[in-house]
This record gives structure tokens, sequence and C-alpha cells, in this order.
């Protein structure tokens, strides 16, 4: 059995330079760069059924506590128990926060006035005369007092 929480806060503040191993693949390297300063990061070393060893960086130390870095080490190793990389969990879930963020941004800049061009581009209209009284209305009664107001803050007293 792999011996586990062989590290303490004041011992990890204290470690020299090196891999110092808390248990369960989870590690503490100390590392120094040429202009002298110290790093500490938090590793966790994991092997895939079938697969090869790798490494997924948890963190700096202290920024990510012991604790911290050991329940990350324990959420990889239950994704691990499922047969899912770590890894690309990680990965996937960066490009949906991503994807997310972009399309809040979208949803920002959105005016009503865009989305209600981009509804009437979409809708089947019967006549030209129907599209005529479309524009109209909103031209006057709506783009004036909303239009350039982002969707997301319109609410029902503006309608």
């Amino acid at each position: 059995m792999a011996k586990k929480n062989l590290l303490t806060d004041k011992s990890a503040r204290a470690a020299g330079l090196g891999k110092h191993g808390d248990g369960e693949g989870l590690q503490l390297v100390v590392r120094q760069t040429a202009g002298g300063v110290v790093s500490r990061n938090w590793v966790f070393r994991f092997r895939m059924p079938g697969g090869k060893s790798r490494e997924m960086g948890l963190g700096v130390f202290p920024l990510v506590s012991l604790q911290a870095a050991r329940e990350l080490r324990d959420d990889a190793k239950r994704l691990i128990v499922r047969g899912v990389d770590p890894l690309e969990a990680r990965t996937t879930a960066q490009v949906e926060q991503r994807a997310a963020a972009e399309l809040a941004r979208a949803a920002r800049d959105l005016t009503f006035e865009k989305v209600a061009e981009m509804v009437r581009a979409k809708q089947e209209f019967t006549n030209d005369k129907h599209i005529e009284q479309w524009d109209q209305s909103l031209a006057a009664h709506v783009f004036p007092v909303i239009g350039a107001k982002p969707v997301a803050q319109v609410d029902k007293d503006d309608m």
C-alpha cells in the first residue's frame, strides 16, 4: 500500500530543491530558475490502465494549499477509476469554459435591435406589406427606446 500524507504545510514550505512525495502520486516539485527564484509546484503522477506514466500540474504552492492539492489528486484518481483521463477532462473543461465565456461576451454585445433584425430575417412573411409594417413598427416604437440596449438587460418593464 502506498504511503499517504507524508508532507505537512511546514515541511512543504521548508522543502529543498527536488521532488518531495506526499503519497498516492502527489509530489511537491521544488525548482530554482536561472534567476534564483524558487518555485514550488504540485504535480500528480498517474498511469491510465494500459497507458504510460503521465504528470498533471495541480498548481503552485502556497496558492494551492497542501490540502487542496490532495483534493485535486483525489478528484483525478476518481476520474481514472471511471476510465477518464484527468488531463483530457481538464482540457475539455477549459475549452468549454472558454466557449461559455465567449458566448457570454457575445450576448453582452448583442443589442435588442440586432436580435430583432435576426428574427425578422428568419420570419416568413406572407407579403411585402407585412414586412414593411414590421419594420416601421419597430423603427417607430421600439428601437428608439430599447434598440441599443443589450438583450441580456431587457426586462419586463421594457416590454
